[in-house]
Parts: structure tokens; C-alpha cells; sequence
């Protein structure tokens, strides 16, 4: 009898080592070789205009609401890659953003999708419920994804393609959200060229509650005025993807 069961957990080890042996073997493939989806990462800004898109990630947060009004006195649209469960929170911001021409896409429904399981991506389910939350609250799902922390391995593509998105991250380096606000300014400007796509900030994914976006309110009205100097046009991000300099 405690041969039997001796034999029956040897198998049962053997199977676990297997599995991990396999999630090792198989996740420099995962990182190292990604699965193009056809969509726009790490955009380089190839374009023949002096444009630009804006959009903000982690939100919306109590922060948002300004950063929305600023955008509405410049008449400027952006893309706002929205945390599910900070839409769940906020449904008025999100119903605004819709109302005000801007675009959702989805940036996943919590921080905790970040979290790994042996060498495992990004938690499908998370995609799933937040395009189904943003279609409860404006009748359309995003089409544009970001994966939180750039996390994208080649199941992740798959996943992301059958919901019909497109994955789309920004010119980098990108300014980091913890950074003041003339840091942040500064990142952008040495990194700006025609077919930018700026990455900001109105939320914050680890902590919904912090100040941290409180920079990019005071950043935004400068960085718009310093675009406007330079002769740059901020546009809808679907115009500058599928626009005259736009490739795949």
C-alpha cells in the first residue's frame, strides 16, 4: 500500500516538474519572440504630417475630470486606456469621454492582471470584462488595447485578436507617471517627431486612490501650448494610425 501510494505521488510530481519544465522551456519563445498582431507597438512615429496622439492610461480617476476639461477647452480628442474596475467606479467619466469624441480602449480590468502564474501572460478574463464594461456604459467595445507594463506574449496576441483589438502602445521611452511634471514635459519633448503617440497618465494602476495624476493635470495645458509652438497637431488616434503615414 505505501508502494502504491509512494508510485502515485512520484507521478503526480513527475507531472508538476513536466508542467514547470515546460513553462521554462517555452518562455523565451513567449518574451523574446512575440507574435505580431498586425497592430501598432512601440510606434516609431514614421509619418509625413507634424501629428500627434495623446493618450492616458490607468484611469479614470478623480483626476480624470480635469484632465477632461482641459481637453475640452483646447478641443482636443484623445484615447483614454481605461482599468475596468476604475470605470466600474468612475461610469461618468467614461460616459463623458464617449460624449466628448475621445476614445476607450482597454487597458485590462485590475492592476493584479500583471500577476504571473509560473511564466503565464496577462489574464484574458480581465480583457474580456472590461471591453464588455465599456460596451454596458457607451454602447461600443474599445478596438485599441494596451497591456499593462507592455506585457505581451504570443497566447496574449491570439487572445487579444479574437476580441477584435488592436494593440497599440506609444513612442518610447515614454514618461514615467511618477515623475514631476516639467520631468515628464521634458521626456516628452526629446522624444517628440511627427506620429507620436504620447503616453500619460490620469490613474494610477497600483494605487486608484493616489495623487499621482496630479502632475499630469499640471502638465497637460503646457505640453499643448509648447505642441502648438512647434507646429504639431494633436489628432485622434485612429486618424494617426490609419492616416497617410501610418503602417503595419
Amino acid at each position: 500500500m505505501i508502494r502504491q501510494l509512494s508510485n502515485k505521488w512520484k507521478i503526480v510530481l513527475s507531472i508538476i516538474f513536466l508542467l514547470m519544465a515546460v513553462e521554462i522551456i517555452s518562455a523565451p519563445i513567449e518574451w523574446l519572440w512575440p507574435k505580431r498582431l498586425g497592430g501598432f507597438t512601440h510606434w516609431s512615429g514614421n509619418t509625413s504630417r507634424k501629428q500627434i496622439a495623446l493618450t492616458f492610461d490607468d484611469g479614470p480617476s478623480g483626476y480624470t475630470e480635469k484632465i477632461l476639461d482641459i481637453l475640452l477647452v483646447n478641443n482636443i480628442q484623445a484615447t483614454f486606456f481605461v482599468v475596468g474596475r476604475q470605470a466600474e467606479y468612475f461610469p461618468e467619466f467614461i460616459k463623458r469621454m464617449e460624449m466628448e469624441n475621445h476614445e476607450i480602449g482597454n487597458h485590462t480590468y485590475s492592476f493584479a492582471a500583471r500577476k504571473l502564474i509560473f511564466f503565464s501572460d496577462i489574464q484574458e478574463a480581465e480583457i474580456a470584462i472590461t471591453q464588455d464594461i465599456v460596451k454596458r456604459l457607451t454602447s461600443r467595445r474599445p478596438r485599441y488595447y494596451r497591456s499593462p507594463g507592455g506585457l505581451l506574449g504570443r497566447r496574449h496576441w491570439n487572445f487579444v485578436r479574437n476580441q477584435n483589438l488592436k494593440v497599440v502602445y506609444g513612442t518610447l521611452p515614454m514618461p514615467h507617471p511618477q515623475q514631476s511634471a516639467a520631468e515628464q514635459l521634458t521626456v516628452v519633448i526629446k522624444n517628440l517627431k511627427p506620429g507620436a503617440i504620447i503616453i500619460l497618465h490620469d490613474g494610477d494602476d497600483a494605487d486608484p486612490d493616489s495623487d499621482r495624476p496630479a502632475s499630469t493635470v499640471v502638465l497637460l495645458p503646457v505640453l499643448l501650448n509648447k505642441l502648438k509652438e512647434r507646429g504639431y497637431e494633436v489628432v485622434p488616434l485612429h486618424q494617426l494610425l490609419e492616416g497617410d503615414g501610418a503602417s503595419h
